[in-house]
């Protein structure tokens, strides 16, 4: 039997959509002659682009201390909700088994850890369970 198993974990139980510019878009929007019309257009890009290249770094730092503070609990908050969904049997795990021949990937879903962990034994005729860890 040339079948290989592994168990695919995936950080985050959804995929996120891929995001598409098209080539128009950037295109039309990329006239180079618009910013400099008249003198005063320059000038005040110039004065925002300063005030914006202090500014900014102070403006981080201060969100960055405000925020740290609640942004690590509510992360950390979620990690192991999703954990605890995971091993409840709420998103199911997935068993990965690929075909030596064609090289085909079969995806099987199990709502426990131990009986994935069972069918991957099975296929690979080994005790050890090889896991793959995916963020999406």
């Amino acid at each position: 039997m040339l079948d290989s198993a592994l168990i695919d974990v995936r950080v985050l139980p959804w995929r996120p959509r891929a995001r598409v510019m098209r080539a128009d878009t950037l295109r039309d929007n990329a006239d180079p002659f618009t910013a400099f019309d008249d003198l005063q257009g320059v000038v005040v890009g110039l004065v925002l682009w300063l005030v914006i290249l202090i500014a900014a770094p102070l403006l981080v730092l201060v969100l960055a201390v405000g925020l740290l503070s609640i942004e690590v609990p509510v992360v950390i908050g979620l990690g192991l909700l999703l954990l605890l969904i995971r091993f409840a049997g709420l998103v199911p795990w997935q068993v990965l088994v690929i075909d030596g021949l064609t090289g085909e990937e079969r995806h099987e879903r199990h709502r426990s850890l131990l009986r994935a962990a069972r069918r991957v034994r099975a296929v690979n005729g080994d005790r050890r369970v090889r896991v793959r860890w995916a963020w999406c």
